[in-house]
């Protein structure tokens, strides 16, 4: 035959060495992965049957060398790319621009050279159900007086901005579509990083989230549909060392499987929800050109356990809440404190004390001054020194750097500006206010409803 039996769609070409991996293409949209290598470090590009690209991501970890992309899996939803990488680790890249949502870290021997050689996301076989009434209390599946039923009936907390969301002056200022999107550095700590969790979801944790907070709701969209295909997925990797690693909904670890150190993980396919086939290889030895291939039957029963999910869930909020306290007495302590951008209501005294000593020790020739002693016989004994009083009445010191006590005597008071006292007082009371607000309406009910969570925890245990 001259002519080919399948005709060519599409003719693309590629300015770096690129290759498609056997997963490249999307089951359910007419989309297509390339992975391209650049200096020595993969680029992972996503590609329209017609057009030009949607977008490319710099997979490079921020603090590791090279990296290498060894596989990739579709979400069941179609809404996000599972990328297993070398060094071992797993990212979720959003399907729409790019977006990093996360990185799973893979569990690994620190002695060991542990390498990624497959990655595979499940969806869970549902039953059709039969039309039932509808849930008229919006339990959402909550067994009545459990943490999460409790949680559900207390009022949101107000949101707080998450760091690791911060979008660079690039981003912003992009035009949208074909661009190149750097993988941003996390500014979450490792405790909160490294913390076993499912698919954030605020509400469930009795927070406001900061989308939702800024989002103008359109009419009836209450009414619209959740896709809910990810929900009770499971993400399998396999590496070299004949492991296996499962990953509730994309996110959450179920632990580790050996199949053994000598076999290495070919495909993987699921029967049903408690059982998976495996095809597992041996390395040929050196009398046989033969490579040994035998085929394992895997069950994981606590999959059809709903202990499983709310023991998540339950980790899930109490990161959540975890993390919110976090930022909140980061914030308490930042307006008292201080921080990298601004002054804190704390350093507003001991500046003005610095400033009086270092004005005594220039002007006045006081070898040791005692800013705080001559304070405190200004309050008790209404005296000033001359020191005192030429700082008190300048006004460089007082309406710029910091502002007058709020001891000063009002009889020397029209030498000390209006504007500085105000100042000064305002910002104090500001700080004291934010303290005591924040203490009581953020951090003690989050930290009350942290402690429902652990007490269905310590509830569990006791099984």
């Amino acid at each position: 035959m001259d002519t080919p039996t399948i005709a060519s769609v599409r003719t693309v070409k590629f300015l770096a060495p690129s290759r498609i991996l056997r997963s490249s293409w999307c089951p359910d949209k007419d989309l297509v992965a390339v992975v391209a290598r650049v200096g020595g470090e993969d680029k992972l590009s996503l590609w329209p049957m017609q057009g030009p690209k949607k977008w490319e991501v710099d997979t490079k970890k921020q603090s590791a060398g090279g990296e290498e992309i060894i596989a990739i899996s579709w979400s069941p939803d179609g809404q996000y790319i599972a990328v297993a990488q070398q060094p071992p680790a797993i990212s979720l890249y959003s399907l729409q621009d790019g977006r990093q949502e996360r990185t799973i870290p893979v569990p690994s021997h620190p002695s060991l050279d542990h390498r990624l050689t497959g990655i595979w996301w499940f969806k869970e076989d549902r039953a059709e159900k039969e039309p039932s009434m509808p849930d008229l209390f919006k339990r959402q599946n909550d067994i009545t007086g459990s943490a999460h039923s409790i949680l559900r009936t207390q009022p949101l907390l107000d949101p707080l901005h998450d760091d690791s969301q911060q979008l660079s002056a690039l981003e912003l200022f992009a035009f949208q579509g074909n661009r190149t999107r750097p993988t941003a550095r996390s500014q979450i700590p490792s405790e909160i990083s490294s913390w076993p969790m499912l698919p954030a979801d605020p509400l469930a944790a009795s927070l406001q989230s900061v989308s939702a907070a800024n989002h103008e709701h359109r009419p009836g969209e209450e009414l619209d549909e959740v896709d809910d295909s990810n929900v009770n997925s499971v993400l399998v990797v396999s590496d070299d060392s004949g492991n296996i690693h499962g990953f509730l909904d994309g996110s959450y670890p179920l632990g580790t499987i050996a199949v053994g150190s000598e076999y290495s993980v070919v495909s993987l396919f699921k029967q049903n929800n408690p059982t998976f086939f495996l095809n597992v290889t041996k390395p040929a030895s050196d009398s046989s050109r033969h490579t040994v291939l035998r085929p394992v039957i895997l069950r994981i029963p606590f999959l059809q356990r709903r202990l499983l999910r709310d023991i998540a869930r339950t980790s899930t909020s109490a990161r959540e809440l975890a993390w919110y306290i976090m930022r909140v007495i980061k914030e308490m302590r930042s307006a008292w404190f201080g921080a990298d951008t601004h002054h804190g209501a704390r350093e507003i005294g001991p500046n003005w004390l610095r400033a009086l000593e270092q004005r005594q020790r220039q002007q006045f020739g006081v070898e040791e001054p005692n800013a705080v002693l001559d304070l405190t016989v200004l309050l008790t004994t209404g005296r000033i020194s001359e020191s005192v009083s030429d700082f008190l009445g300048s006004g460089e010191h007082m309406s710029e750097r910091v502002s007058a006590p709020p001891f000063y005597s009002t009889k020397q008071s029209s030498m000390a500006p209006e504007q500085g006292i105000q100042k000064w007082e305002s910002s104090v009371s500001e700080a004291l206010i934010k303290l005591r607000d924040y203490a009581s309406k953020r951090v003690a009910p989050a930290c009350q409803r942290l402690h429902i969570l652990l007490q269905e925890v310590q509830g569990w245990a006791q099984l």
